[in-house]
């Protein structure tokens, strides 16, 4: 909702409010209060810090109510009476019980959907009655009613809830001489998490405890819990012993850390000066890195070139001669075929037909593609079925060949491009 900050002697204090209502004091944000609890002022709080709440309202009355929805507006009316509460409650200037008791009752004509926000209600209407209007029976009623809404939410904070506020009511019983009502929601809230886990909330426990069986007579469990109070209490400063030891030893460490750090910092210096100083020359020497490589790379293909060149050229040549040499073929019957006579081949499944000028063919088993490899280039593919010479076609037609002797080779589209 809100984010500023106040001067108070010798510092700047930055107060916040944040999204569920809590003021929020300091650098480490530290909760100070919780909207519609009345927690007050922490033990752990400043004199400076209890006067940060009336500072607040002016912030509080600058916000547009009209803009806000029904949750917002019960929150944001949750904060003022939290912080005119502390107002009256620490006798600031100005406070006064009428004004808290006008917002009381407005707050108590909104009806929220939500269980949580409608036990939270019931529960600062409570704990007003109780502080305030000193109406004990008001005031439990309101706490009674908060645990039916508390207990409705199946979450874990709802179960939280209504143990504190079970906590709430059990105290206020106590203070009116109700122990025996006290006494079970006690005894049952040393079972619950929310109180076990807080060694504050056991010795809180513990000395209610003791004042109700006190109260009964029974001055023997009186006297058991107010030793389990004095036990969780001075674990309690043990641990707060313990935290203020560290203190210490942390503050005597400030000042070799920080000479560690100015030495580090000089460290640091040092060798930025000498990073600085050897970035040209490493930029340097990577150029020329670059351009070598650049070079290498280049020559190397280059070199690759003229080689795969010259290997193809002398394969060529070695083809020509073997052709030149070679005026025959020789079929895989031994038959000798001349190269001259030969007019066209054709496959026939697994099987090739050579025809030769004087009328003859000739059928061996075989692929005409062997054939096709060891034939001249004036021998052509017209068809993947047909080999034919040049040297004996008449007539070249767009589907077809005409022979000298009138045979007719197809050409197919695959081989159409490559006919003369």
């Amino acid at each position: 909702l809100l984010s500023y900050g106040v001067h108070t002697p010798g510092k700047f204090v930055p107060l916040s409010i944040d999204h569920c209502g809590s003021l929020r004091v300091g650098q480490r944000s530290r909760c100070l209060t919780t909207s519609g609890s009345f927690c007050f002022i922490p033990r752990n709080s400043s004199p400076a810090e209890k006067h940060l709440y009336p500072l607040l309202e002016d912030h509080l009355e600058a916000v547009k109510v009209q803009r806000l929805n029904e949750v917002d507006r019960f929150r944001l009316l949750s904060l003022k009476i939290d912080l005119e509460s502390q107002r009256l409650y620490y006798k600031v200037d100005s406070s006064s019980q009428k004004k808290l008791d006008k917002l009381i009752d407005e707050y108590s004509k909104i009806n929220p959907k939500s269980s949580f926000l409608k036990g939270l209600k019931e529960k600062t209407i409570g704990i007003y009655h109780e502080v305030f209007t000193k109406q004990p029976k008001k005031a439990i009623k309101h706490f009674d009613q908060a645990s039916f809404f508390f207990k409705q939410i199946p979450f874990w904070f709802g179960k939280q809830s209504f143990v504190l506020n079970e906590h709430s009511k059990a105290i206020l019983l106590s203070n009116t001489d109700r122990y025996a009502e006290a006494l079970p929601i006690f005894k049952k809230g040393l079972q619950e998490k929310a109180i076990k886990a807080h060694p504050e909330g056991l010795v809180n426990t513990h000395e209610y405890l003791s004042k109700c069986y006190e109260g009964l007579g029974d001055s023997k469990k009186a006297l058991f819990h107010f030793k389990m109070a004095r036990k969780h209490l001075d674990s309690l400063n043990r641990m707060e012993q313990t935290k203020q030891i560290v203190k210490m030893e942390l503050t005597n460490d400030v000042e070799k850390k920080q000479e560690q750090l100015e030495e580090l910092a000089k460290k640091h210096m040092s060798l930025n000066t000498q990073f600085q100083t050897l970035i040209p020359i490493a930029g340097g020497l990577l150029l020329m890195v670059l351009v070598f490589i650049w070079l290498y790379k280049r020559t190397k293909s280059k070199k690759t070139i003229l080689e795969h060149e010259k290997e193809s050229t002398l394969k060529e040549v070695e083809k020509l001669k073997h052709l030149v040499i070679k005026n025959h073929i020789i079929l895989k019957d031994k038959t000798k075929v001349y190269i001259n006579d030969l007019m066209y081949i054709k496959a026939d499944d697994k099987y090739i037909r050579v025809f030769t000028s004087d009328g003859k063919n000739h059928l061996v088993r075989g692929r005409i593609s062997d054939l096709d490899e060891q034939l001249p280039p004036n021998f052509i593919r017209t068809h993947r079925s047909y080999i034919t010479n040049r040297n004996f076609i008449k007539q070249i037609q767009p589907t077809l060949l005409v022979l000298t002797e009138g045979t007719k080779i197809p050409i197919s589209r695959k081989f159409r491009d490559q006919m003369p």
